[in-house]
């Protein structure tokens, strides 16, 4: 919770006359300077926040405010970097990384801003420029990044499979059934005569259960994968309606072949469920932003493993 919040928390960049504010440097990132209150502002922010959701802060006060400072340092290079590429932003980009901290962090709605006037009092200005950072870098990701974040047919085509395995495997009622052997050569021989007689449906099937298969043999009714073993379940998770499967080898040392009669998702899921256009279009997004996240990330921190960072 707590690493979560520093890095939705402290995205901010904070300009004082230090003479003028009468405050001790404890950093400063190629000349921008990192104030005892910035980073005693930013502790007591924390604080107030874990306690309106139901958290404490760890008790190792001195490490706590190393992971702040490390993250203000963070924030000073992504806010300069967005200056040179003249990234701007809104009151309302800021108010909407706040609701999107709320929610991530399963705040009620409008914590953040009472917390800020709670704690910051009439610094305000402290306390909302914590949010800047990530807005300017989000901006300057999507323009430096997302240009050469393309996403291939096969990516897409590999996460549309993920995601129907995974609604199969919650949510399809399948009516399955199986044959049994107690030999490998039994399975294998029936296997081939599925085959090639083009048994295609489990009527055929199971009469060839009742004929050649043992105990067990027969339709199992309808089942969801999460029902099925482990090994049952990769087995045939992939198998089209009304195909024999290949014969598979089950803890009990006996042989399995097994057909999917029918497979039907739940009326009620599948009302909510994306056609197969918009899921892939989503899909892209997806990937694609998280091209994005992991080139700036590598950029950042080359950009942090380059900067000029005093302490004091």
């Amino acid at each position: 919770m707590f690493r979560f919040l520093i890095i939705y928390l402290f995205i901010f960049v904070y300009f004082t006359d230090l003479n003028a504010a009468n405050v001790d440097l404890v950093a400063s990132v190629n000349g921008e300077p990192i104030t005892s209150f910035d980073l005693q502002t930013r502790v007591d922010l924390l604080k107030a926040l874990a306690k309106a959701g139901g958290k404490s802060v760890p008790d190792d006060y001195k490490s706590l405010k190393k992971d702040i400072l490390d993250v203000l340092i963070r924030e000073k290079v992504q806010i300069a970097e967005g200056k040179k590429y003249n990234m701007t932003f809104a009151p309302s980009d800021v108010d909407k990384a706040m609701e999107f901290m709320e929610k991530n962090t399963k705040l009620p709605a409008g914590t953040i801003k009472k917390v800020i006037n709670d704690v910051c009092g009439s610094n305000k200005l402290i306390c909302h420029q914590q949010f800047v950072a990530q807005v300017i870098w989000s901006k300057f990701s999507v323009m430096y990044f997302a240009p050469v974040a393309s996403v291939s047919d096969v990516e897409i085509d590999e996460e549309f499979k993920k995601y129907k395995t995974y609604v199969d495997f919650m949510f399809s009622n399948m009516n399955i059934s199986q044959i049994v052997f107690d030999s490998k050569d039994k399975a294998d021989e029936v296997y081939k005569k599925l085959k090639s007689d083009n048994v295609n449906n489990c009527k055929d099937f199971d009469s060839i259960a009742a004929k050649d298969g043992g105990v067990g043999s027969g339709n199992l009714g309808d089942l969801k994968l999460q029902d099925l073993s482990q090994t049952v379940g990769l087995h045939i998770k992939d198998l089209e309606v009304r195909v024999p499967s290949t014969p598979l080898k089950n803890i009990d040392s006996s042989y399995y072949i097994y057909m999917i009669c029918d497979k039907k998702i739940d009326d009620k899921v599948a009302d909510k469920l994306l056609d197969d256009d918009t899921l892939k279009n989503n899909i892209n997004d997806s990937v694609s932003n998280q091209k994005i996240e992991a080139m700036a990330e590598k950029y950042l921190n080359k950009l942090i493993a380059n900067a000029f960072i005093e302490y004091f």
